[in-house]
């Protein structure tokens, strides 16, 4: 098993016997078995405004209208891979198709995608298989699944609030004992037994001033002995008395905390350490004054005027200005236009051509994805005997038709039901038409596509479309399917039904689900459906006559499961 990229948005899981490949726009998987299987694979991007529960309806209506009655097959309608996913399918047995086979066919469906698939078994023991490789259909938005989610932890709440312990009441510290008092023994400490209970602490009150700290006062320095002085005799001259030399950096005197008695004797000075004598002045030889120059001579340059001669006009000494450019005037500033006032106004409405264009350039770009797209339109031919003439019924007078290549199949196209018409119809009759035919002539030269039975089938549909205008386009839209019946297109005979007056008519289903191609295109203006027109053989034309409504949804479902679904080909047989 292993997971096969179908598109860029959509993955399967399949078995590795099964080789896949591209056929005519279709993914093909297929095993030659034993088992045999085979898978066919077509991917839709409608758009991303329908619901899913839109889709997979418009899915449902479609399938009732092919195989067996709803009722006498099995259904599954379930969910997808996530919320926004949707699955439907029928299981039965189809004994007309070669080789006889039972068939899955199933729908999954969400916003902007629907993938269409048909999962063909060889017999009712294959169900199981169907349904497993069904479901394991993936969206790329479903790729990775997210981490469950986790809730957060309760909260918890902080615990409560505990006020601060109430300090201890101060307790200042003891004075120390005097030192007589460090020759008495000490006593004996008695032995207190401990309470039986603890002693509650008693609730002091704080006091409304804070206590004074008693000051301690510290014990005065002793005070060293004074020497004893010798006696003075009082016969002995006095001497002067001798002042304390001078002592470079002495240090601060520490006074005592209470002063000394003045009658306490004073301690002697320090002895200070001699100074160095200084050495002698000596004062600075002033240098000698310079010598004055003298003054060289003036000497007056050769051209110049002597300032100094008395016969030297004043005017001759003075320097003529130079001529000065003229001063250029200063550049113009624009004014600033003041900022806007009130909501901007709104950007003009678009043309009647604009959308045209924006529509023709949208129509392009799609056709390009699904093909190769010609860049000249389909010339315009005359009538054929027995066709109707150009009508100028459509939106605008643009009618033009256009071709594009894939492979051995050619999608010729209407362009310009979907033109602007007016503001009130900015898509025009919101439809194109066209028909997808493996007629070899189509893929050459352009020259040889105008003539061609198939560019006939289509532009006497879009001019039926064009004439009959929207209430034709309303009941195509409400009915799904529709017949039409045209005249002069050259097909061979066993194409060819009778009309009411015997002339041959061409018979044609409108708006069969197309296989492989997207049923809407995407316009600026909004989306435009796309209806195929599909060739019936005479017989398939007698029958719709007759069946009606009911003839015309049976048949598209059996040419969807016979495999041309809504192409058109010379070379298959009637299925009446």
């Amino acid at each position: 098993m292993s997971r096969r990229a179908l598109t860029e948005d959509w993955t399967i899981e399949l078995d590795d016997a099964l080789n896949g490949e591209v056929i005519d726009g279709s993914l093909r998987f297929a095993s030659a078995g034993p088992p045999t299987r085979t898978i066919w694979i077509a991917a839709w991007n409608p758009p991303v405004t329908d619901e899913p529960s839109t889709t997979i309806a418009w899915a449902r209506d479609t399938a009732a209208r092919t195989g067996p009655p709803v009722a006498q097959s099995q259904v599954f309608e379930e969910g997808g891979a996530d919320g926004e996913e949707l699955r439907y399918a029928r299981w039965y047995f189809e004994p007309n198709a070669s080789p006889a086979h039972w068939a899955l066919y199933a729908y999954t469906a969400r916003r902007g995608g629907l993938v269409q698939a048909a999962f063909l078994v060889e017999d009712a023991n294959g169900l199981n298989w169907a349904l497993e490789a069904w479901r394991s259909l993936r969206h790329r938005s479903t790729a990775t699944t997210p981490a469950p989610f986790a809730p957060p932890a309760p909260f918890s709440p902080p615990a409560p609030f505990a006020p601060p312990t109430a300090p201890a009441p101060f307790a200042p510290p003891a004075a120390e004992a005097p030192a007589s008092l460090a020759s008495i023994p000490s006593a004996p400490m008695p032995q207190v037994a401990p309470p039986a209970e603890p002693i509650a602490m008693p609730q002091v009150a704080p006091l409304a001033e804070p206590i004074a700290m008693p000051v301690v006062a510290s014990e005065p320095t002793p005070t060293p002995e004074p020497e004893p002085t010798p006696e003075a005799d009082p016969s002995a001259p006095a001497e002067p008395p001798t002042l304390a030399p001078f002592v470079r950096d002495a240090p601060d005197i520490a006074l005592d905390p209470e002063p000394a008695s003045l009658d306490a004797p004073q301690p002697a000075p320090p002895q200070a350490e001699p100074v160095a004598a200084a050495p002698p002045f000596v004062p600075p030889i002033p240098e000698p004054a310079p010598t004055p120059s003298k003054p060289l001579p003036y000497i007056p340059s050769a051209g110049r005027p002597d300032p100094l001669s008395p016969s030297t006009p004043l005017s001759a000494l003075t320097q003529p200005s130079a001529p000065q450019p003229p001063r250029s005037a200063p550049p113009l500033v624009p004014p600033i236009p003041a900022p806007p006032t009130g909501p901007p106004a709104p950007p003009a409405p678009l043309t009647l051509e604009q959308r045209a264009e924006d529509s023709l350039r949208a129509r392009q770009e799609a056709w390009r994805q699904l093909g190769q797209l010609d860049q000249e339109e389909i010339a315009h031919v005359a009538a054929a005997p027995g066709a109707p003439a150009q009508t100028v019924a459509w939106p605008t007078e643009r009618q033009a038709f256009i071709r594009v290549r894939r492979g051995q199949w050619t999608i010729l196209s209407s362009d310009g039901l979907s033109d602007a018409s007016d503001e009130a119809n900015p898509l025009g009759l919101g439809i194109e038409v066209f028909v997808e035919v493996d007629d070899p002539a189509l893929t050459g030269p352009m020259s040889a596509v105008p003539g061609n039975w198939a560019t006939s089938l289509l532009r006497q549909g879009a001019q039926a479309i064009a004439k009959n205008g929207r209430p034709m386009v309303e009941w195509l839209a409400a009915n799904r399917v529709g017949s039409i019946e045209f005249g002069g297109v050259a097909v061979p005979p066993a194409f060819q039904a009778r009309g009411a007056q015997g002339e041959p008519v061409v018979g044609a289903l409108i708006g069969v689900l197309p296989f492989a191609l997207p049923y809407q295109i995407a316009l600026p203006a909004g989306p435009i459906r796309l209806l195929p027109i599909t060739l019936l053989t005479a017989r398939e034309t007698d029958y719709v006559r007759a069946a009606g409504a009911a003839g015309r949804e049976w048949l598209a479902g059996a040419l969807a499961n016979a495999g041309p679904a809504h192409r058109s080909t010379l070379a298959r047989q009637s299925l009446i």
